[in-house]
C-alpha cells in the first residue's frame, strides 16, 4: 500500500479559503467576439434527434496533479525545468480519452462527440482556459503536449480564465446543452480535487491555489444553465457523498463517483469509451457500472488499494433527503441517551478522507452509518430505518477494494465532527445533506469539542508515483 500523505500546503490553505468565506473564480471571464466564434463545422440546425448518440463532455482542472508531478515537492515541473512537461494526470486521462477515440470504427466514431474544457495548471498549455472539440483533442495530442494548438483550433481560449470560476463553469454547461441537443446520452464529468461537501479545484494559477468552486455554485451552474443529462461524474476524491447529490439535483439520472480518495489516473478511459461506442448502444446505467468496475477491477488501474467508486440513481436519492429530515425530526440534541447514540455510532464507524488512521473522517458512508445508529438506539430504530433503507434503494451499483466492506455506495457529513474554524471548508445549512440534518449537526456542536486536527481533502496521487 502506498503512504497516503497527499496533502500540500496548497490544500490545506484551499480548505481555509472556503471556510472563510473566499469569492471563488475571482479572475476575469473575458468574452470578446473571437473568443464566442461559432465552432468550425458546428451548425445547430444540423443536429437532429439521434438516439444512438453519446456526448460526453468533460471540464478537468489540472491543478498540481499536472503540474506537480515528479518529484511532489510544490514546485511546477515547467518551472523547474526551463522546458515543456508532457506528465500530468490531467493529460493521461486526455489522452485515454484520445485512445478510446481513435480505437472506435468510423461508425461508432460518429455517434460520438467530445468536449473539453481544460486550465488550471501551472504549465503553459493549462494556463487560462482552452475549451476543444473530439477532433482538435486528436490533434493536440498528436505532438505528447496538450495545450499547444493554434488558436484558431479551440473553440474557445481564455488566456486570463479561471476554471474555478463559476461564470466559466456555467459557459461551459451551456455550450454542452447547445451542442448535446438531440443526443440520446449526454455524460457530464468535472474532474480535479474533491472534498464532497468543501467543493473541487483547485486552479493553481490563482491567487495561492485557493480558488474553488464551491459545493452550491456547481449546483446553480447546472440549474442556470438548465444542463440535463445521463451522468455526471466526478473523477475526483470523495464527491460519492449526500452533499453532492443534493447540490446537483436530479437533472441527470446517475452519479458516478468515489466516496474514498480518487487516484489520479481515474478510471480506464478506453474501456469507457469502448462501452460507448457499442453497437447497438448500451443503456446509461451500464454506462455508469463501466466507470465504477474500470476504477476498481480494471487491470491498468491497480497500483493503490483504497479505491471505491459507486453509481448513484439521483432521482431516487431524492427519497433520501426526506427519510433524513424525518429522522432529524426524531433527534432530540438535549436527550442525553439519544445525543450519545448518535454520537457514539458516528465515532466508531470506519470514515473516507483519513490522511493517516488517527485523522478525523471527512465523511460516513450513510448505510453503514444509520445501520448501526438502527441497531443503537430504539427511540430512532424506525426513522433510522427509513434513511438506510431509502439510500439503498438509491445505490444501484458500488464498488471496493478490499477492506472497504463498509463503502456501500454514497455518505455523508458525521455527526460526531465539530468543524474548526480555518481548517475546515464549513459545513452549514448551504451545504448540509438536508435542511433537518443540518439542524442536528449545528445542534449537536455545542456538545462537541474543536478537533484538533480537521478532515483534509486528499490529492489524487499522479499515475507517474506508481511504485
Amino acid at each position: 500500500m502506498f503512504p497516503r500523505s497527499f496533502l500540500s500546503a496548497t490544500h490545506r490553505l484551499a480548505l481555509a479559503a472556503l471556510s472563510a468565506g473566499l469569492l471563488v473564480g475571482c479572475a476575469p471571464l473575458l468574452l470578446t467576439p473571437a473568443s464566442l466564434r461559432a465552432p468550425q463545422g458546428f451548425d445547430a440546425a444540423r443536429r437532429a434527434a439521434a438516439p444512438d448518440k453519446v456526448f460526453f463532455a468533460i471540464y478537468t482542472i489540472g491543478s498540481d496533479l499536472e503540474d506537480d508531478v515528479d518529484p511532489e515537492d510544490g514546485k511546477p515541473d515547467e518551472a523547474v525545468s526551463g522546458q515543456l512537461q508532457p506528465r500530468g494526470a490531467a493529460s493521461d486521462d486526455l489522452r485515454e480519452i484520445v485512445s478510446g477515440l481513435q480505437a472506435l470504427t468510423p461508425a461508432q466514431r460518429a455517434r460520438v462527440e467530445v468536449l473539453v474544457m481544460m486550465g488550471g495548471a501551472r504549465k503553459l498549455g493549462w494556463r487560462g482556459t482552452r475549451l476543444l472539440d473530439g477532433d482538435a483533442l486528436v490533434r493536440d495530442a498528436a505532438d505528447g503536449y496538450f495545450g499547444n494548438l493554434p488558436d484558431a483550433d479551440y473553440l474557445e481560449k481564455h488566456p486570463q480564465g479561471s476554471m474555478t470560476d463559476p461564470r466559466m463553469l456555467r459557459r461551459f454547461f451551456e455550450t454542452t446543452r447547445t451542442r448535446s441537443a438531440g443526443a440520446g446520452t449526454v455524460i457530464l464529468e468535472l474532474a480535479g480535487h474533491g472534498a464532497s461537501y468543501g467543493g473541487m479545484g483547485a486552479d493553481m494559477n490563482q491567487p495561492e491555489a485557493t480558488q474553488w468552486i464551491a459545493l452550491p455554485a456547481i449546483g446553480r451552474a447546472l440549474r442556470d444553465a438548465d444542463l440535463r443529462g445521463a451522468i455526471i461524474a466526478f473523477p475526483a476524491c470523495t464527491m460519492a457523498s449526500l452533499e453532492v447529490a443534493r447540490a446537483v439535483g436530479t437533472q441527470f439520472q446517475f452519479l458516478v463517483a468515489s466516496e474514498e480518495t480518487m487516484p489520479g489516473e481515474g478510471w480506464n478511459y478506453q474501456t469507457v469509451f469502448a462501452r460507448l461506442g457499442q453497437d447497438p448502444p448500451v443503456p446509461a446505467r451500464a454506462i455508469a457500472r463501466t466507470y465504477a468496475d474500470s476504477l476498481v477491477d480494471d487491470p491498468a488501474h491497480q497500483y493503490t488499494d483504497y479505491k471505491t467508486c459507486s453509481v448513484l440513481d439521483l432521482p431516487k436519492a431524492a427519497a433520501v433527503f426526506p427519510a433524513l429530515d424525518a429522522w432529524a425530526a426524531q433527534v432530540d440534541v438535549q436527550d442525553a441517551a439519544t445525543r450519545a447514540a448518535v454520537l457514539d455510532a458516528s465515532r466508531t464507524r470506519k470514515g473516507f478522507g483519513l490522511d493517516v488512521p488517527t485523522d478525523p473522517p471527512l465523511s460516513l458512508d450513510v448505510i453503514d452509518y444509520f445501520e448501526a445508529l438502527r441497531d443503537r438506539s430504539p427511540r430512532l430504530r424506525a426513522a433510522s430505518e427509513r434513511v438506510a433503507k431509502a439510500a439503498r434503494a438509491a445505490v444501484v451499483h458500488h464498488r471496493g477494494d478490499r477492506g472497504y466492506d463498509h463503502a456501500l455506495g454514497v455518505s455523508l457529513y458525521p455527526p460526531h465532527l465539530r468543524a474548526t474554524t480555518g481548517d475546515e471548508p464549513n459545513y452549514d445549512a448551504q451545504v448540509a445533506a438536508s435542511a433537518g440534518y443540518w439542524r442536528v449537526i449545528d445542534g449537536l456542536r455545542p456538545y462537541l469539542p474543536a478537533n484538533l486536527t480537521s478532515p483534509r481533502q486528499l490529492r489524487r496521487r499522479p499515475p507517474s508515483s506508481r511504485k
